[in-house]
C-alpha cells in the first residue's frame, strides 16, 4: 500500500505516492557524469522510470531495493537505497560541489583510504600532524616553503639525479658525517673557512693549490717531502 504526500500548488503536480521497488537498470554513464534518463525501477504496481533525487547520494546498483516517489503523471524519483544487493561496495556521488561539515571532530576510518583528485588536492589547517610507520611519496615536482623546518630522523637516505639547495643561511650540527662521491666534486664560494679541532688529513693522487696573491702556511713545524 502506498502513502501519499501532498505538495504545494506551486509545483506542476499535487501529490506524490511513496512505494518501494528494485533497480532493474542503471542510468547511462557519460563523460560529464550520470545522465538524467533515470533508473528503471520495478515496483509492486508496475515498472517506472525514476530520476535520482538530490537526497540519494548512494549510487544505485542493479538489484538494490529502493524507496521511490511517483507523481500523478507517472514520473518517479529514486529517494534512497534501502537494501544494497552488494553491501560490500558503495559509492557516494553528487553532480556538483559537495561539502561535509561537522561542528566537532570529523573522523574517517577504514582499512584503506584513498584520495584521488583529478585536478588538485588541498589541505588547509592551522596544524597538520601525520603519523605513519612507513611513507612513500612519488611526484614529478615538489616545492616546500616554510619559515622554520625541523627534521629528526635516525636514518635518512636521499637518492636523486639532481639536488639544488638555495638558502640564505645553512647551519649543520652533526656527530659524524661521511660523503662518498664517485664523480666530480666542486665547491664555489666568495670566501671559505674551515676549523678542525684535532687532525685534518688530505689525501689525493694529485693536489694542486693555487693563489692569485698570497699563500700562507703557519705552523710550529712544517714537513715537506
Amino acid at each position: 500500500m502506498m502513502n501519499s504526500i501532498s505538495l504545494s500548488n506551486a509545483t506542476d503536480f499535487h501529490e506524490l505516492y511513496l512505494t518501494t521497488g528494485t533497480v532493474l537498470a542503471k542510468a547511462v554513464e557519460t563523460q560529464e557524469g550520470t545522465s538524467d534518463e533515470g533508473y528503471c525501477i520495478r515496483t509492486a504496481q508496475s515498472e517506472v522510470s525514476a530520476s535520482l533525487a538530490a537526497s540519494c547520494l548512494l549510487v544505485p546498483n542493479v538489484g538494490d531495493v529502493c524507496s521511490v516517489a511517483i507523481d500523478e503523471q507517472g514520473r518517479g524519483w529514486l529517494l534512497a537505497i534501502l537494501v544494497q544487493a552488494n553491501p560490500s561496495q558503495g559509492v557516494l556521488s553528487h553532480a556538483g560541489q559537495f561539502s561535509i561539515q561537522a561542528q566537532g571532530t570529523l573522523h574517517l576510518s577504514g582499512q584503506e583510504i584513498i584520495n584521488d583528485a583529478r585536478a588538485q588536492l588541498h589541505l588547509s589547517a592551522p596544524e597538520v600532524s601525520v603519523h605513519s610507520d612507513e611513507m612513500a611519496i612519488q611526484t614529478q615536482e615538489v616545492a616546500v616553503s616554510a619559515n622554520k623546518a625541523q627534521v629528526i630522523s635516525k636514518t635518512m637516505s636521499v637518492v636523486a639525479d639532481k639536488v639544488e639547495h638555495v638558502v640564505g643561511l645553512m647551519m649543520q650540527k652533526l656527530s659524524e658525517s661521511f660523503r662518498v662521491i664517485k664523480g666530480h666534486d666542486e665547491k664555489q664560494s666568495g670566501s671559505s673557512r674551515q676549523l678542525v679541532e684535532k687532525e685534518a688529513v688530505l689525501h689525493a693522487k694529485n693536489v694542486i693549490s693555487s693563489a692569485e696573491k698570497q699563500m700562507i702556511m703557519e705552523a710550529e713545524k712544517i714537513h715537506l717531502g
